[in-house]
């Protein structure tokens, strides 16, 4: 009987997924202890008892990915963490083996240039810091996949389209009247800057190329604010000024920061457009949200490029589109 049993048999009289069942089987983590108990009775149940050979020289050839991650100590994991359990799934799913390391992502790199390093990395979150490891490892011939925006690419790369987004975000607001868009988002401690070569992250110079795309009179230098890590400095006097008749927000929990000076200015919060990166998260009724990321289909495409030959180059996900159940 137990030959006839299969894990794809026990996944589906659980109701859970196979890598779900694997992991119990391996004694991994990602899973609820309810969940847990439950496989583990499904199995007992179904008369299913694990070859350790088996199991061990199956373990052994199946390919291996290590994921880098610096989500570490969070106040909402569940909501951190989402993307990653799904990505681990999916890639449990196609036959990989998985581990994940939370930390410091440059101090692993480094470690991993001075000692054998894993046979597939997967780096989620590139920067310009860790340009330097990646390229030594790649010239190494390390198998590395980045996921992120980053102005130099030495490694296959896949990216969100933050430009497409914003012209989408800029787009609809133009449909509802705005002439004079402003825009809040977060590139550090100064309100505002004067030269793009100020603001390091690269999403928020392809958000300022998405709406100049759309109200070509738009400047960064006076039109966009940093949140300033939420103590909205200036943001605050450029919104009672009403200057600006509608609003670009960049990321949802700038947003819930702000929701209350908005709600302040009705008319105005009327035509606000959202550039939602995670889609898990509670965002205010008033606001025309524009996903600015599709978990989904940059999981997909991960999945495509890991462990296979692809060129060094940006591989970016087209954004996941408006919500047209918020009108303007």
């Amino acid at each position: 009987m137990n030959k006839k049993i299969s894990i794809k048999d026990i996944a589906a009289h659980c109701g859970v997924s196979i890598a779900t069942v694997s992991r119990v089987i391996n004694g991994k983590e990602y899973v609820r202890q309810e969940i847990r108990l439950k496989v583990r009775d499904c199995m007992e149940d179904l008369g299913w008892k694990p070859n350790s050979l088996a199991t061990r020289l199956s373990a052994e050839s199946k390919p291996r990915v290590t994921i880098l991650t610096g989500i570490s100590g969070l106040a909402e994991p569940d909501i951190a963490l989402r993307p990653l359990h799904l990505l681990v799934n999916r890639l449990y799913e196609d036959g990989y083996l998985v581990s994940v390391q939370f930390g410091h992502r440059g101090e692993i790199l480094e470690q991993y240039r001075a000692s054998p390093p894993p046979e597939r990395i997967l780096l989620l979150g590139i920067n310009p810091r860790l340009t330097p490891s990646v390229k030594e490892l790649v010239r190494q011939g390390v198998d590395i996949l980045a996921v992120g925006e980053v102005d130099e690419i030495v490694c296959p790369t896949v990216s969100d389209d933050y430009a497409a987004a914003a012209r989408s975000a800029a787009l609809r607001l133009k449909e509802a009247g705005v002439k004079r868009p402003g825009v809040l988002c977060g590139f550090g401690a100064a309100p505002h800057v004067n030269d793009l070569s100020e603001i390091a992250i690269p999403r928020i110079r392809m958000l300022f190329s998405g709406v100049k795309k759309v109200y070509r009179k738009f400047d960064f230098r006076r039109d966009a604010v940093s949140d300033c890590f939420f103590s909205f400095t200036d943001f605050k006097e450029m919104l009672d000024s009403r200057a600006y008749d509608g609003w670009i927000v960049f990321g949802e929990t700038i947003m819930n920061h702000a929701a209350k000076m908005f709600m302040q200015n009705p008319e105005t919060a009327r035509k606000t457009a959202l550039l939602v990166t995670d889609e898990s998260v509670s965002i205010p009724a008033f606001c025309r949200i524009v996903h600015a990321c599709d978990t989904q289909r940059k999981i997909e495409r991960i999945a495509e490029l890991i462990g296979k030959p692809c060129e060094i180059a940006a591989h970016p996900i087209p954004f996941l589109g408006v919500n047209d159940e918020t009108p303007l």
